[in-house]
């Protein structure tokens, strides 16, 4: 039974032996042709990390990196800055920019923004691998649009990281920024008025006791408007009842005690001196805390380390015309011999009872 069901599969095939080779050797030419007429597509790569990974998670990383024990992998993957990272990279802001800058609309055939983000969203993308690396894969036709896209993409988040991400140090920065310009302001009107009271009286050196007793006072009182200042800025930073806004209380009470003992400076002539002094000292007390803001904002801004800098791709990710070809060809020789089996079947069904016999 089995050699009279072979024999049959063999006659068949020798009568459709023209079908399927013309079949199969129009389609071989055909999927030939058509590999190498679809454009070639190419991926350009940059890999980077946080600076807040590069020092201690770095090193447990590469102690780590051989071993296999269950949940490493996780741990040394899922950092909250990498996590943020993607987010940022992945957020419709940056990657219309992208479009915007390479003007993707026009090479995508996009009519509208959101098609071209569809598309941009399909042809680029963002990963973390399992060493907790934030890899930036983009491709195109072109492939040196493809390795400057990604730089730029790179570029703008650590744009965006410097100069719209809020940091403590940045509040902090503008904060005092704004107190010292206010501040410059007082200092520059009470030296003018200083000096035109003293145009207009003709007013002698102070004695030396009374002098004293301006300076003392003129640097409580500039303490006490620079600790002001800093309790302004705590407030919007802590709770009510934090231990700093409790320390800091307790320090601008002290002051004012002190304030309270002073001497009293009857002279017009030493309060306005007295005024001049406490904004010359309240100016000094803020430009250290302005460049002390500016450190700890260069610390809490997370800058971009790069790893591997997207460099023009050589090789091509496709077509892969040995799959294409291959396939066309597997899919041709099913097709023409289902074909001739099913028509052979056909035939065989369609025949008289007699001549089936």
């Amino acid at each position: 039974m089995l050699a009279n069901d072979l024999a049959t599969y063999i006659d068949v095939l020798r009568r459709w032996r023209k079908f399927i080779v013309r079949v199969v050797g129009i389609t071989a030419v055909a999927s030939v042709a058509i590999s190498f007429l679809l454009p070639r597509w190419y991926a350009a790569r940059s890999t980077l990390i946080s600076p807040q990974e590069s020092g201690l998670q770095s090193s447990v990383m590469s102690l780590v990196g051989g071993l296999s024990a269950p949940g490493i992998a996780e741990l040394t993957a899922g950092s909250p800055a990498s996590q943020l990272f993607l987010a940022i990279l992945d957020s419709r802001t940056l990657r219309e920019k992208l479009i915007r800058d390479f003007k993707l609309k026009s090479v995508y055939r996009a009519k509208t923004m959101d098609d071209a983000v569809k598309t941009f969203s399909r042809l680029a993308r963002v990963n973390l691998t399992d060493r907790g690396v934030v890899e930036v894969v983009v491709e195109d036709r072109n492939p040196q649009r493809a390795a400057d896209i990604a730089n730029a993409w790179v570029r703008a988040l650590d744009d965006f990281n410097k100069h719209a991400r809020m940091t403590t140090g940045k509040k902090t920065r503008l904060f005092v920024e704004e107190r010292i310009r206010e501040t410059r302001e007082r200092l520059r009107a009470t030296e003018d008025t200083l000096a035109a009271y003293q145009r207009t009286h003709k007013t002698a050196a102070l004695a030396a006791g009374l002098s004293r007793g301006v300076e003392s006072g003129a640097s409580i009182l500039a303490q006490r408007m620079a600790l002001s200042v800093r309790l302004n800025r705590l407030t919007d930073l802590y709770r009510h009842d934090s231990p700093e806004l409790e320390l800091t209380r307790a320090d601008l009470a002290a002051l004012d005690r002190q304030i309270d003992e002073l001497p009293p400076l009857a002279m017009d002539y030493a309060r306005l001196l007295r005024d001049m002094k406490v904004q010359e000292q309240v100016y000094q007390l803020l430009v250290a805390q302005y460049e002390e803001a500016r450190i700890q904002e260069s610390k809490d801004t997370p800058t971009v380390e790069v790893l591997d800098v997207a460099s023009k791709p050589e090789r091509k990710i496709r077509p892969v015309r040995w799959l294409i070809c291959a396939s066309l060809l597997v899919a041709a020789s099913v097709l023409s011999l289902g074909t001739a089996f099913t028509a052979e079947a056909l035939r065989g069904a369609g025949r008289p009872d007699h001549e089936a016999v």
